[in-house]
C-alpha cells in the first residue's frame, strides 16, 4: 500500500468540506435576489448545522484513521 502523508488527507478533507458548503449555498440561495430560497425555522437550521458538522467530523475521523493505520 502506498503511504499517505497527513497533509494529503487534510487537504482532501478540506476540499470536500468547502465544496459541500458551496453546493449547500447554491441550493439555499436565490442568485437573483441573493436571499434564501428555502425558509427554515430556527430549530431546523440548528439541527441541520449540527448534523452537517457531525457528519463531516465523522467522515474526516474515519478517513484519517484509515490512512494512518495503513
Amino acid at each position: 500500500m502506498i503511504p499517505v502523508a497527513a497533509n494529503d488527507v487534510a487537504f482532501s478533507i478540506h476540499a470536500v468540506v468547502l465544496t459541500a458548503f458551496t453546493l449547500f449555498q447554491i441550493v439555499i440561495y436565490d442568485p437573483k435576489t441573493r436571499r434564501l430560497k428555502i425558509r427554515f425555522r430556527e430549530d431546523e437550521e440548528r439541527i441541520l448545522v449540527v448534523y452537517l458538522i457531525g457528519r463531516t467530523l465523522y467522515i474526516a475521523k474515519g478517513d484519517v484513521h484509515d490512512a494512518v493505520r495503513k
